[in-house]
């Protein structure tokens, strides 16, 4: 016999109705309350921003005087500062540390660390530009020196190897310029850091100037050359279609004169009956004269 396992009741769905109310969580707004919350959140969001500012003007001032305090006792620092740099900056550093230990507060406004620290940063930024030079001048004199020995290569051969392809005047500008690079290598570079006078920036405006210079003088130089090829070749061109108009003219004398002595058979035979009959006709007077001669003389002539 089989057991039979008790079946389980069905679940019952119950629906029921739920009322939902929603509330408001906060009344509305009149058009001023807005805008008077609005202009408490701006007057907010701008003391936030003041202070924000204020803060980093603190801290700006105070890293840039402690960063030059060590630097100021760095040997490596103070080859790049001219003497009169070096009594400005120091006490405007001195100065400053001692308005940040003594007279900073709550109240101090952010124009004041301000003004502090642009007199600092003035001399500073001119002092920093020179040591940037400093280590970039090796590779900028490089490169001025390969300008300008371009150049220079430029010229000799195209004066050497091709002379008649520009005048001498053509190459007036690029030598000028050549002179003038070799001045300024020789008597502008600095000897000490602090006797920089803004070689750097003359040197780059020298080098733009001597690669256009190259630019335009293998430009023009380029052009020539196509202009003569050109010449050249019309001139060929010309040379040989005279030639061959002489060769026509030549070939058709030779056929005319060709047609003038050839002689028809016809005509052959003409000239031959010809040359004959006046043969015979000379041989026939001689022969009358000379029976004139043996004939007797009349009787009144003798």
């Amino acid at each position: 016999n089989k057991t039979k396992s008790a079946e389980k009741p069905k679940p019952k769905i119950v629906k029921t109705k739920l009322n939902v109310a929603f509330y408001q969580a906060h009344p509305d707004l009149t058009k001023s309350q807005v805008d008077e919350s609005k202009q408490i959140l701006s007057a907010f969001e701008q003391v936030e921003r003041e202070k924000s500012e204020r803060e980093a003007a603190h801290n700006e001032l105070e890293a840039r005087v402690y960063d030059l305090q060590d630097r100021l006792s760095s040997e490596e620092f103070l080859k790049f500062i001219r003497e009169e740099e070096l009594k400005k900056l120091t006490e405007l550093v001195q100065g400053a540390s001692k308005w940040l230990d003594e007279d900073v507060d709550p109240k101090t406004k952010t124009e004041e660390f301000v003004e502090k620290r642009e007199p600092i940063d003035d001399i500073y930024t001119v002092i920093q530009k020179r040591i940037r030079d400093d280590e970039e001048r090796p590779k900028l004199l490089e490169k001025f020196n390969e300008a300008l020995n371009k150049l220079k290569e430029m010229v000799n051969k195209m004066k050497t190897d091709t002379p008649d392809v520009l005048g001498p005047k053509a190459y007036n500008k690029s030598e000028q310029l050549i002179k003038q690079g070799e001045e300024f290598i020789s008597t502008e570079v600095p000897k000490s850091p602090t006797e920089d006078n803004g070689f750097n920036d003359e040197a780059r405006k020298k080098i733009e100037k001597i690669g256009r210079a190259a630019s335009d003088l293998f430009n023009r130089f380029t052009r020539k050359v196509k202009e003569l090829e050109k010449a050249a070749k019309k001139a060929a061109e010309e040379a040989a279609a005279a030639a061959a108009n002489a060769s026509k003219t030549e070939n058709a004398t030779e056929t005319a004169e060709g047609a003038e002595n050839e002689v028809k058979p016809d005509d052959q035979k003409e000239t031959q009956n010809s040359d004959e009959n006046a043969e015979n006709k000379e041989n026939t007077e001689k022969k009358v004269e000379e029976e004139k001669d043996e004939a007797p003389l009349p009787h009144d002539e003798v």
